[in-house]
């Protein structure tokens, strides 16, 4: 990510921000998000002349808002989201006089309008059988998918789950959603239990790290927050020679859609 901030007032306003969306433990990537959009924000006010928050004026944040022009709903949206909670933090703190945060319009994109995009059970097949469940990352990967497909986890919780999350005994998964903040506790069923065993047996390097699954290139570290395993899914589509369509995402919460 470009640095876009030359300002040392707003570089500092920025990271003050962003310590407060980290205060009100917002997730990594929620943090992450408001703050790059906060960035664009105040990046436009040093481009207009605007040295302090003092001097930001709804005309300017809306004049702003207008350069997002031409970009897809959910993408505006989210963006609008970030500056919703930018000029509350702005007014909360009294680096305004307004709360420019209720004047900023609504974007209506909702996701429970449109039917996800799921892969066909021949699709799935396809693509499980292409893993060579013979190699250390075939392992990894295969457990991966089963635990995105089989028990619908999201991309995040999967890379925060430690040894602690696996109940045997019990056939359980328990763990806290990474995005609700909410204990979920799933049936660890047999075929997704053995996947999982068989990689921490045969295949996960042998570090002294907490969590599940980790990158198998050295330094053996978990996955990073921004990294939403994508990489995995178009991997195996290739093998199996499953096109890609424009009408179908094909990224790892499709299979927990799936």
């Amino acid at each position: 990510h470009k640095k876009l901030l030359c300002s040392k007032y707003y570089i500092e306003l920025l990271n003050s921000f962003k310590q407060f969306c980290i205060d009100k433990q917002y997730s990594s990537v929620t943090v992450d998000h408001y703050a790059k959009e906060t960035e664009k924000l105040f990046a436009y006010c040093e481009s207009q002349s605007v040295l302090t928050c003092c001097e930001i004026t709804l005309e300017l944040i809306h004049n702003y808002i207008k350069t997002l022009a031409g970009y897809s709903y959910k993408t505006i949206e989210l963006a609008l989201c970030g500056i919703r909670k930018c000029c509350f933090y702005l007014y909360l703190n009294e680096y305004v006089g307004c709360d420019y945060s209720t004047k900023i319009p609504m974007v209506q994109a909702r996701k429970q309008t449109r039917i996800p995009s799921v892969w066909s059970q021949a699709e799935l097949k396809q693509l499980i059988v292409s893993i060579d469940r013979g190699s250390p990352l075939g392992k990894r990967d295969y457990a991966i998918i089963l635990l995105a497909c089989h028990l619908g986890l999201r991309v995040g919780d999967i890379k925060k789950l430690q040894y602690d999350n696996f109940h045997w005994s019990s056939s359980e998964l328990i763990f806290i959603q990474s995005k609700t903040k909410k204990p979920s506790i799933l049936p660890l069923t047999r075929e997704v239990g053995w996947a999982v065993i068989d990689y921490l047996k045969y295949a996960r390097p042998d570090v002294d790290c907490p969590y599940v699954f980790l990158r198998h290139v050295a330094p053996f570290l978990p996955f990073s927050d921004d990294n939403h395993l994508a990489q995995i899914i178009q991997k195996y589509m290739t093998l199996a020679h499953i096109p890609n369509s424009p009408q179908k995402k094909r990224g790892m919460h499709s299979l927990r859609h799936t």
